[in-house]
């Protein structure tokens, strides 16, 4: 973190769930979030959840030293995008 500016988005993982279910491409894209045995089978909400759960409370100590926290659930993309900038920069659009 000596490097740049961390910005941690937090998002609650039931969310982060639904948004991966409806897109199961970006879920593909994160090993850490599929195991081998699920393959070709539909992802298993519960333990999703779980696993990403699992992965905050270990992480945590890491995330709560970011410079910059934002918590978001519902925004898309781009106004997360907008949000950040202006937490950053602290201006707006």
């Amino acid at each position: 973190m000596r490097m740049g500016l961390v910005v941690w988005l937090d998002v609650n993982p039931k969310i982060i769930v639904r948004r991966l279910l409806k897109n199961t491409l970006e879920l593909k894209k994160r090993p850490l979030l599929t195991s081998s045995d699920q393959n070709n089978k539909e992802p298993d909400p519960q333990k999703l959840l779980e696993k990403l759960e699992s992965l905050l409370i270990e992480r945590h100590t890491y995330y709560k030293n970011s410079h910059l926290v934002m918590s978001d659930d519902y925004s898309s993309i781009t106004i997360c995008a907008q949000k950040v900038y202006r937490l950053v920069t602290g201006r707006k659009l």
